[in-house]
């Protein structure tokens, strides 16, 4: 019996130590489990290779009776923690990403998951919020942006032919002030950069109108479709190129004009004449563009009122065309080449593009380039000028831009053309036909350098005037000018220009030349004043030496809607023994 009684106690004293080893083991897997990853090892230790110390703890373990209830062991499903080497990886992650993500700075992924699914909701929320709202506030700053950036542009370059008030006055939709800044650049010695287009156009359109962007407008793209829905898109969107219908766009300027003096028959072409352009453009943003041109003129060849072509052109944009051209909307080409065929005006002086009763400051051109606004004085008419103005031929032209630091700029133009034509009534009036008289074309070129504050030109040209089979008689032509001005505040305008030839009444050069020196300052917002001195001299065998000098001053006005009222008085000093002569003259320009 004694001896059962040992049995029986020693069996139930091997089951509680094994229980109790049992139950320590799993408290110390999940006490281990709760440690960080790195701070425990890949697989659990066996009870036998604790180390000693733990092992001497066992026996310390009180001894329970089999009537009592062992405690349940609470097993917890493991937590998912990320290593702190991970969150240290994510949290330095360079990010090449320069858009702006709101509230998002990287969290740690364990702080993240501590969240309560309440909390978490409401971070989505405000994310979303955040994210309605940014894209808008972005979308109106770089607007903005774009719109400072055309200011300034409009500032330095727009105002170098005409006053600031011309274009402020007017309104259009994005894509027709996009037409016309892109004709305007185009012009002779226009310094407009490619890049500045975009700007410009936004600028214009801006003027009088609200920048904001309303959430209902968000995501449009109307001016990439051509329609006038300028507002809903965005400047970075846009595309330099046009893409406007078929391409075309028609333009207009209507400038009436008067003279008259005390002396009614001496002036040329009296009273009033409505002095008419209107061109017809064809661009859709390739590398190939056209434009036609035709005018009203008082001094054609058949001494009449008559309509006339000043330009018939098919220009070629030779970067676009062989290399790609620019295609992205932040590149700044530094390189321009195009190549111009058929009928246009030759580029001669800066007066060439000052021709243009748009651009033009006076009532009437210089002297040393003027027909049709003479005046004849006591003794009959005068000679011819210099070269007439617009002096429109049939050719080609090559243009080379260069674009230098402190956005100036060096322009070339080399071209080849019919040339001048003598004949009855001088060597301009029979010019002015579409066909050459003789084999011989005539060659010339431009040089230009500077930008919005102070450019300098040079010209030349040469050819012969007479028919096939008849001796040459050959004529050069030379230039210089030069501009300058601040802002639409103060401009200074100079040129100079000789015309040698074989002469038609012996041996011997003819020779006749002149200068012009105008200068304008704005005196109020809209009205600026103007002074003009200007010669026209002659040296050849037709008898003496002459001499013929203007002095002229004026009023030029910004009138409601754009348009412009020049109003000129002229006083023509006639060598002696002729009488001086007064004339008084008024413009009024309005551009479409």
């Amino acid at each position: 019996m004694n001896v059962f009684r040992i049995q029986i106690t020693l069996l139930a004293a091997c089951f509680i130590f094994v229980t109790g080893k049992t139950q320590f083991a799993q408290q110390t897997t999940n006490a281990s489990q709760a440690k960080p990853k790195s701070e425990q090892s890949q697989t659990p230790l066996p009870v036998n290779s604790l180390p000693k110390s733990q092992d001497q703890s066992l026996q310390s373990i009180p001894i329970v009776t089999p009537l009592e209830t062992p405690p349940i062991p609470i097993v917890q499903a493991p937590q998912k923690t990320v290593p702190l080497p991970i969150i240290q990886a994510v949290r330095d992650r360079p990010s090449n990403r320069q858009t702006y993500r709101p509230n998002q700075n990287r969290y740690a992924l364990s702080n993240y998951q501590n969240k309560t699914p309440t909390q978490r909701q409401d971070d989505k929320q405000s994310n979303q919020q955040d994210n309605n709202r940014n894209p808008q506030q972005s979308r109106n700053q770089e607007r903005q942006r774009i719109i400072e950036q055309g200011r300034a542009a409009f500032n330095t370059a727009c105002v170098q032919c005409h006053d600031a008030n011309r274009s402020l006055k007017k309104r259009k939709s994005y894509s027709a002030w996009l037409t016309t800044v892109k004709r305007m650049a185009a012009m002779e010695d226009a310094n407009v950069r490619s890049s500045d287009f975009v700007p410009i156009a936004r600028y214009l359109e801006s003027v009088g109108k609200p920048v904001q962007i309303t959430d209902a407008q968000q995501g449009d793209a109307g001016d990439e479709k051509g329609d006038d829905s300028s507002d809903e898109d965005t400047a970075a969107d846009v595309d330099l190129g046009l893409n406007n219908g078929l391409g075309f766009n028609l333009s207009s300027t209507i400038s009436p004009l008067y003279r008259g003096s005390d002396f009614t028959n001496t002036v040329e072409n009296p009273g009033i004449f409505v002095d008419a352009w209107i061109s017809m453009d064809f661009d859709r943003g390739g590398a190939f563009t056209g434009k036609v041109t035709v005018c009203t003129s008082c001094h054609s060849r058949d001494q009449g009122f008559t309509v006339e072509l000043v330009e018939a052109t098919a220009r070629l944009d030779l970067m676009k065309a062989f290399l790609g051209g620019c295609e992205s909307k932040n590149c700044e080409p530094r390189l321009h080449m195009a190549v111009e065929a058929g009928r246009f005006i030759v580029p001669f002086g800066a007066i060439a593009n000052n021709s243009h009763p748009g651009v033009s400051r006076t009532v009437t051109l210089p002297l040393m380039f003027n027909m049709g606004r003479r005046v004849f004085g006591n003794v009959g008419p005068p000679r011819q000028p210099v070269l007439p103005m617009p002096f429109s031929d049939e050719g080609i032209n090559t243009e080379i831009q260069i674009d230098l630091p402190l956005k100036q700029s060096l322009k070339l133009d080399f071209y080849a053309t019919n040339g001048l034509q003598d004949g009855p009534g001088g060597p301009f009036f029979v010019s002015r036909r579409y066909y050459d008289n003789n084999e011989l074309p005539a060659y010339g070129g431009r040089v230009t350098i500077g930008g919005s504050y102070l450019k300098l030109g040079a010209s030349a040209m040469t050819g012969d005037y007479n028919a096939t089979g008849a001796p040459q008689r050959t004529y050069e032509i030379y230039g210089f000018d030069g501009t300058a001005r601040y802002k639409d505040i103060v401009r200074y305008y100079f040129e100079y220009a000789i015309r040698d030839e074989d002469s038609r009444f012996g041996p011997g050069k003819d020779y006749v030349y002149g200068i012009v020196s105008e200068l304008e300052f704005r005196l109020i917002k809209k009205v600026s004043l103007l002074g003009r001195y200007d010669t026209l001299e002659y040296r050849d065998n037709l008898g003496p030496d002459t001499t013929l000098k203007r002095f002229t001053w004026g009023f030029n006005m910004s009138l409601p809607g754009g348009s412009t009222l020049l109003i000129n008085h002229e006083h023509w000093i006639f060598p002696d023994p002729q009488d001086d002569v007064d004339v008084i003259g008024a413009r009024w320009v309005a551009t479409y």
